[in-house]
């Protein structure tokens, strides 16, 4: 489901617009820049929080 929302939000953008991600959870952070990549897009960074958050930049492709 999480990729779903980013993937509607990433269809509302122009290519090489950027995209900050907050996830929940170590599956959605797993599995979530794969996702991104194999759709064409660019993950410029992960980085995880201190209240086990991560946050996410996608480049849009």
């Amino acid at each position: 489901m999480t990729f779903v929302l980013v993937r509607l939000a990433l269809d509302q953008m122009k290519s090489g617009q950027i995209l900050e991600i907050r996830l929940r959870g170590a599956e959605p952070r797993r599995n979530l820049p794969l996702t991104a990549q194999e759709q064409g897009h660019e993950v410029l960074s992960i980085s995880d929080l201190e209240n086990g958050d991560s946050v996410i930049l996608l480049r849009h492709g």
